[in-house]
């Protein structure tokens, strides 16, 4: 009889179990909680065309654990559970959104951290990952930086 299947079994199993022990390692968590908190958008800029001022000074992120809710005003913009890569170049942040005008979609992004702040940059719900920080006419990428309420 042969133990192949249960030969892939023990090693998917064992993939598994690495895998969520990477996610919960020290360095891991510490990406996490450089993403947690609550922000202010800085700027934002949505296929080449720079976001006014009036949007981008009303909106704030919050992320509690691996929950991030964006708020323009009182209103819910988006709500969306989260993932990272920290070991990509550039970094990967992937968006399940639960809430919001996007709600029911997936976003592939890119980010990169430097002391309180924090620059994502998103292509449009179900389309390819950004691969530069940068947002151009047609492109559907949203590029928006954020800084560390206190």
């Amino acid at each position: 009889m042969s133990q192949t299947p249960c030969v892939r079994f023990i090693a998917l199993a064992a993939l598994a179990i690495s895998s969520a022990s990477a996610q919960e390692s020290p360095a891991a968590k510490q990406e996490m909680d450089r993403l947690r908190g609550t922000f202010s958008m800085l700027s934002g800029m949505a296929d080449g065309t720079e976001m006014p001022a009036a949007m981008t000074s009303a909106m704030k992120r919050v992320a509690e654990g691996s929950v991030t809710t964006v708020t323009m005003g009182t209103n819910l913009y988006i709500k969306a559970n989260f993932s990272i890569n920290a070991a990509a170049t550039p970094k990967t942040i992937d968006y399940d959104m639960t809430g919001g005008f996007t709600a029911g979609k997936k976003q592939l992004g890119i980010y990169r951290t430097s002391g309180d702040t924090v620059l994502f940059c998103f292509g449009s719900p179900g389309s390819a990952r950004p691969t530069a920080f940068e947002s151009k006419p047609g492109s559907g990428v949203t590029c928006s930086a954020w800084k560390r309420e206190k």
